[in-house]
């Protein structure tokens, strides 16, 4: 199983204002992982750090037990990808398809497998009507399936993924979780940076809660249901849906009900398992 550790990592862009002070966090393939914190908690810093276009401080960044803290980030861009917030920052070419040829020239010598991957990728992300028009002109939420399907152009074995839910509508969001699920399925490895509570407790197997440089909870999603109320973070709110679903288990009808719930991946199949419930009232 591969690994990308962060070891006793700080950061400062100023040295009397630390951004992440001693972080020590594993992220391996086959899972995914959340961070949540409130805004300068240093989230998207410790992705940059990953990927090499911010050096720490101190600690190392060990890919598979490798320290990778001093290589550049062209070494590591077919191992370890991580897209940005404001998908502009990641778009050179002046169409959808060019932006996709250019990534898989870098990675695929073959000639017939790149036109195999572009259509595939195309189809895949719904880009087929796009091919032709310039990145900047695309809706925000084209833009980051450009950036997704860009990203998996690439055969990383980690995707680091800054705010890939901000502007999204419920059908991009459902799309968005049915990639990531397969990314893990085969054997990728995603971190995903969001503010969106409610995408993080239904995908991810461990969230971490950065709050000012500093780990301050890692646990799964069912953990951070149950102790947001003992530890009271003001910079999210648990969605309505959960306390609804403990106050039913409380009644003692539907036991571990929070557990499955949580566990239920399928959007739709959440919904479908609440409404059976109600429908039993």
């Amino acid at each position: 199983m591969a690994s990308l550790e962060f070891s006793n990592i700080s950061f400062a862009y100023i040295d009397t204002q630390p951004v992440l002070k001693q972080i020590d966090l594993e992220l391996c393939s086959n899972e995914i992982v959340g961070i949540l914190g409130p805004n300068g908690a240093g989230k998207s810093t410790l992705l940059r750090i990953a990927n090499g276009l911010l050096r720490p401080q101190s600690g190392e960044v060990l890919l598979n037990n490798q320290d990778i803290t001093k290589q550049v980030t062209s070494r590591l861009a077919g191992q370890i990808i991580v897209t940005f917030q404001f998908t502009r920052q990641q778009f050179f070419a002046s169409t959808v398809e060019k932006e996709l040829r250019t990534t898989l020239t870098l990675h695929e010598e073959d000639k017939s497998q790149q036109i195999h991957l572009l259509e595939s990728l195309i189809t895949q992300f719904g880009l087929n009507m796009l091919r032709d028009h310039h990145p900047y002109t695309l809706s925000g939420g084209e833009q980051r399936r450009l950036a997704m399907a860009i990203a998996m152009a690439v055969p990383a074995t980690f995707f680091l993924l800054d705010e890939p839910t901000a502007n999204a509508d419920q059908e991009a969001l459902i799309f968005l979780s049915k990639i990531l699920r397969k990314m893990k399925t085969e054997g990728k490895g995603v971190m995903i940076v969001s503010h969106d509570i409610e995408f993080q407790l239904a995908l991810c197997d461990r969230l971490i809660i950065l709050i000012d440089g500093s780990i301050q909870f890692i646990g799964t999603p069912v953990d951070i249901i149950n102790t947001q109320k003992k530890k009271k973070w003001n910079f999210f709110e648990i969605p309505e849906i959960y306390p609804f679903i403990q106050r039913l288990e409380r009644e003692g009808s539907h036991p571990d009900l929070l557990k499955s719930y949580v566990a239920e991946k399928d959007f739709e199949n959440k919904f479908t398992m609440i409404s059976n419930i109600l429908g039993e009232k």
